[in-house]
Formats: C-alpha cells, sequence, structure tokens
C-alpha cells in the first residue's frame, strides 16, 4: 500500500506495476514483507520502504533528512550505497545529515550550518583539507566561516 501510494497520481497502471517490480528487485526484503504494516518493519525496512515509495514517481530532484539516523552502521552502509547508485542515474539528492563523514564520502558540495547560519560552502575535499571540519565541530574561531576561504 505505501509504496503504491507513492504512485498515486501515475495514471497509466502498467508503469506503477514495473516502477513496483523494480523496487522489489531493488529490495528483496520489501517484497518478503509485502503483507506487514509498515508500522511492524524494522527502522532498515522503513528506510528501504521511504527510498522505494520516492522511487515510484521517478524523481530527478530528491530531498532526504538525516536518512542514516537511528539505523545500524551496517544499514547506514546500506542506505548510503543505494544513495549512490541512485545518483548514478541521474538524480540530485539534497541531504541534510548529522553523520557527516559518511555525507561528505558521497557528496558533490557541502553547506554547513550552525544554529540556522551557514558556517561553510565548499567541496568536501576542501572542508576537510582546509581544517573546516575541525572548526565546525569543535567551534574554533575562524574556522568553518563561509567567505574564510569558501568560494
Amino acid at each position: 500500500e505505501n509504496l503504491r501510494l507513492g504512485g498515486y497520481l501515475i495514471r497509466d497502471r502498467a508503469v506503477v506495476k514495473q516502477r513496483l517490480a523494480d523496487v522489489f528487485r531493488r529490495f528483496p526484503d520489501l517484497e518478503a514483507k509485502r503483507a506487514v504494516p509498515a508500522g511492524l518493519l524494522s527502522g532498515g525496512q522503513l528506510r528501504m520502504l521511504e527510498i522505494g515509495r520516492f522511487l515510484m514517481t521517478d524523481p530527478r530532484l530528491v530531498v532526504l533528512d538525516e536518512p542514516s539516523i537511528g539505523l545500524a552502521p551496517l544499514l547506514v552502509d546500506f542506505v548510503y550505497a543505494q544513495i549512490g547508485e541512485l545518483r548514478g542515474e541521474d538524480r540530485t539528492f539534497l541531504i541534510v545529515e548529522q553523520n557527516v563523514r559518511k555525507l561528505l564520502s558521497l557528496a558533490d558540495y557541502v553547506y554547513a550550518l550552525e544554529t540556522g547560519r551557514n558556517r561553510y560552502r565548499g567541496t568536501p575535499q576542501r572542508l576537510v583539507e582546509e581544517g573546516h571540519l575541525a572548526g565546525l565541530y569543535l567551534g574554533l574561531p575562524g574556522l568553518g566561516r563561509v567567505g574564510a576561504s569558501s568560494p
């Protein structure tokens, strides 16, 4: 039901059926849990369901809020591997995430916020190489400031 809801606006039933098959091919665990209410799924299965639901619409832009929150490290790796694959399918992601190290391994460009203010913008490589990451985490003066050395 949740996956079909993701494709609610798609009028062509054949397209919905094909996308549903694609989601189940990507996430076989979901197909095995078809009859289980979403509220009884594990955290990892819920994340697969969330990804599968947005895949039903075949979006070009995906916004994710804390995709790793509450997941075991292996599941975090799995979720980020899925995001990496989906990026390769010509999708753009805007991700809000506190698991910075995991996100940096995937990101093309980073904005780092602190209490609603942009403290850094630039590439992940520059964030790490220029020491901004430590400044953002440790609150060191002069580090991580927008414009300090960012474009």
